[in-house]
């Protein structure tokens, strides 16, 4: 037996592009099922599974992300604040965070399940650009980098680097 938490409620979200994307979530419906799991799914996929609820984040012990790299990271950002883990599920042929095929969503979710599993810790970073006249774009929550780049024309710019949550300035 495992001392992991139990998984009970799982959220959905991903790209409707891939034609796959209907047998993995009729292979979910069905070990949801069998595994008396609740379902929570992304309002762009509810038609999809019409038996699930509306996502709600924080209120699910794991995150599914059906897709590639950029659905995980999105899903990631959603979640990040509730410490909500996240197992990413690549559709197409090249992903280098996703966890899983669509394939092999049965054998791993079972392994999730019972606690089978390793999990991979990641840092998230707190991005804020603060424009020159003062005023500051909201906030973004990025996991793995975070990118600035420049606009029409070159200019240059200050980058002031904090770290921790009582952050102080450690570089520019």
């Amino acid at each position: 037996m495992s001392d992991r938490p139990a998984i009970r409620r799982i959220g959905i979200i991903g790209q409707r592009r891939y034609r796959n994307l209907g047998t993995a979530l009729d292979t979910l419906s069905r070990l949801a099922d069998q595994n008396d799991l609740e379902l929570f799914v992304d309002a762009g996929l509810a038609d999809l599974l019409p038996s699930a609820s509306q996502l709600r984040p924080g209120k699910t012990d794991l995150l599914l992300t059906f897709g590639g790299d950029g659905t995980l990271l999105s899903g990631a950002r959603m979640v990040a604040p509730h410490g909500t883990p996240v197992l990413g599920v690549n559709m197409g042929h090249l992903g280098f965070l996703t966890s899983i095929y669509a394939h092999e969503l049965k054998d791993a979710l079972t392994r999730v399940l019972t606690g089978d599993y390793w999990m991979d810790r990641r840092f998230t970073l707190e991005v804020e650009v603060q424009l020159q006249q003062g005023d500051a774009e909201p906030a973004y929550v990025a996991l793995n980098d975070a990118v600035l780049h420049k606009g029409g024309f070159a200019r240059v710019i200050r980058i002031a680097v904090m770290v921790g949550a009582d952050a102080e300035e450690v570089g520019t």
